[in-house]
């Protein structure tokens, strides 16, 4: 947990140094997309990787850390009714792909 509120601080505070913007005219939706990232990806996963590394070696489930975008990509189709165009598909089948090749025997 310590992390995540380390790199919101810093990402924070990048965006006040570097980048221009009113915070009062962030709308709501950008919220609520923020918060959907912050609490139900994160928790999702972070438990599957629990339940993995019980069960599994975990040099072998390391690889599985990449998959986390795509819950993420996943979940915001289906719970957020977000695009999910053709770059985002390549996007997935590459990190399948990538996993698969890692894990083969």
């Amino acid at each position: 947990m310590w992390s995540y509120v380390i790199m919101i601080l810093l990402f924070f505070c990048g965006a006040v140094i570097f980048e221009n913007f009113n915070i009062h005219a962030v709308q709501l939706d950008a919220w609520l997309s923020l918060a959907f990232q912050c609490l139900v990806i994160s928790v999702f996963s972070f438990m599957s990787w629990q339940y993995l590394i019980v069960r599994h070696n975990s040099s072998n489930i390391s690889v599985f850390f990449f998959a986390t975008p795509l819950f993420g990509m996943i979940l915001g189709v289906l719970l957020l009714n977000e695009a999910f165009d053709l770059g985002l598909i390549i996007a997935c089948i590459l990190v399948g792909m990538g996993i698969y090749i890692v894990n083969r025997k």
